[in-house]
Formats: C-alpha cells, structure tokens, sequence
C-alpha cells in the first residue's frame, strides 16, 4: 500500500506543480505601459480622466504637487482610489475608495501594502509603484487571471500616478484601479 501512497506523493506533486505553473502563466498581461511620457488615452473613462488631471497640473518635468488633488474635484474617480505613501521601504496605504472594497477582502487603508496583498502579486504591485516614484511619471498595466474565486478568474487594471509632496518630497502613488473578472467554464 505504501508504494502507491508514495507513487501518488511524487507524481501527484509534479502534476500540482505543473498546475500551479501553467495558472502562473495565465496570469498575463494585456497591456503595459512603463512609464506614459505624454497624455494618452487608455480607453477607459477614470483613467483617462485621471490622466488629464496629472498631465494638466504636472510642473515642468516634474509630478503635480498632491495639493493640486482635490477630491470633490473629481467624485467619480474617488471609488476607484488606491492612495500609498511610501515610508521606508515599505508603502502604507493611505485612502481606499469604496468601489474596490468587494475585491480587497479586507479593509486596506493605515496598513501597509506588504501586510495586505498576496505574495504572489506584491512584487509586481511593488515594482509599479516604485517605478512611478524613480521615473516621476504614470505607468498602467492591465492584467487578466490573476487569482479565482468560486467560478470566476479576477484581474484588473492599475494607473499609478506619483505625486511630489512640498513637505515630504515625492513619496505619494495615486492610483486608480478597475478590477473585472471571467466566467470559468468546467
């Protein structure tokens, strides 16, 4: 009996990792844009909104002032919000909108992002955001299957837009998030 129980242990294995890799690789990325050099439409309605918004108040080569963002400015972006600052190393995440509550599973803002986002997704979320800051300029991505739930794969699509900040320097990422999902077939 202990043959097959260990048969089953070594193939059973190979075939959950070879599962675990091709959902890995499903994971993939529609489109990408690191860094935006210049006011381009997306497609989408906030994030071409809040691009204007960052192109229009950017100062010479350098990010808007986070003063120049007045939220009741801009109510139909609020829901779609994700506001770091970066503190350290780490980022902290600030101000959450309501619209992508359902798809965080938790309530993200005062904690930092290291303690909220599944490792398989935090290095890449991390390297946006980080890229927005070094560069001083958006970057967008817009990826596909990056996690199932019940009978549906979720993805999303980010815009991360760095921010100068008078007091602190450039240590803010705004970015605006649209999460969609696909039905799985069995």
């Amino acid at each position: 009996m202990w043959i097959s129980d260990l048969f089953q242990s070594i193939f059973g294995n190979q075939k959950t990792q070879q599962s675990k890799n091709e959902a890995y690789s499903s994971r993939s990325i529609v489109d990408e844009r690191l860094p935006i050099n210049a006011l381009e439409p997306l497609g989408y309605q906030h994030f071409d909104h809040a691009l204007e918004f960052w192109f229009a108040n950017r100062q010479e080569d350098n990010p808007p002032d986070w003063s120049s963002f007045q939220p009741g400015k801009h109510p139909s972006l609020l829901p779609h919000l994700i506001l770091y600052e970066k503190i350290g190393d780490r980022f902290a995440t600030r101000i959450t909108g309501d619209a992508l509550a359902p798809y965080l599973g938790h309530k993200p803002a005062g904690k930092f992002l290291d303690e909220i986002t599944p490792r398989d997704r935090l290095d890449d979320v991390v390297m946006r955001l980080d890229r927005a800051l070094s560069d001083g300029l958006p970057n967008y991505v817009e990826k596909t299957r990056l996690w199932k739930e019940d009978s549906k794969f979720y993805g999303y699509n980010a815009l991360s837009m760095p921010f100068d900040s008078k007091d602190k320097g450039l240590v803010r990422v705004l970015c605006v998030l649209q999460f969609h999902s696909t039905e799985i077939d069995y």
